[in-house]
């Protein structure tokens, strides 16, 4: 008999994709200009509660004509000049994963969330490929879960659930991981409700 898994999503998981001391600057950063990035406003639909996010540019940021996020901590963080190659390095190597090539980073965003706050279920379409980078979280932080994109699943019950009929899978990530998944892949936090202050994770998209 031959097995044959058909329509696979893969999701990789890279653990200390960052080095523990560009994290740290990056969030001593951020806590130094808490004046801006205390500033960023909610996005509708994406979370709730005490939910802050930079999505794509800010003008709070001042960023030049084609800057997010990725760039400005290059640019600013002295620990982070090779941050954004870095991230493009790996986009190389696990965009072959996907049948993808040749993408690359088109926007990028930082999500602070604080206590009481959770994020809603959504996908990053139109983008092919996206991540995330997890800056300051702990025990107490919300884990992430990603959806069968087969909705028909949830119709039948399994005497045995395994990673090709499950309804959902969950990842408790560490500081310095790093998730890249296919953009068009919900994710939420399952109305699980954030219990760290100023959980910080950093994410990507790309084309």
């Amino acid at each position: 008999m031959n097995k044959i898994e058909l329509f696979s999503t893969p999701i990789i998981y890279i653990e200390n994709f960052l080095d523990d001391n560009v994290r740290k600057s990056i969030v001593k950063h951020i806590k130094d200009n808490s004046n801006v990035f205390n500033n960023l406003g909610n996005v509708e639909g994406v979370g709730y509660g005490n939910f802050k996010i930079s999505h794509y540019k800010n003008d709070k940021f001042k960023f030049k004509d084609g800057d997010y996020i990725v760039d400005y901590f290059t640019n600013n963080v002295p620990e982070c000049k090779n941050f954004k190659q870095d991230i493009q390095n790996v986009i190389d190597k696990t965009s072959i994963e996907l049948g993808f090539k040749n993408l690359k980073v088109d926007n990028s965003w930082i999500t602070i969330m604080d206590k009481d706050s959770s994020l809603m279920k959504h996908d990053h379409i139109p983008s092919k490929l996206s991540g995330v980078i997890y800056l300051n979280i702990d025990d107490s932080s919300s884990d992430i879960y990603f959806y069968n994109p087969n909705d028909k699943i949830k119709l039948y019950k399994f005497d045995n659930i395994d990673k090709n009929n499950c309804i959902n899978f969950n990842f408790k990530p560490k500081n310095n991981d790093l998730i890249i998944f296919p953009s068009w892949i919900e994710h939420d936090s399952s109305y699980k409700v954030n219990q760290t202050t100023n959980r910080i994770a950093l994410s990507f998209n790309s084309l």
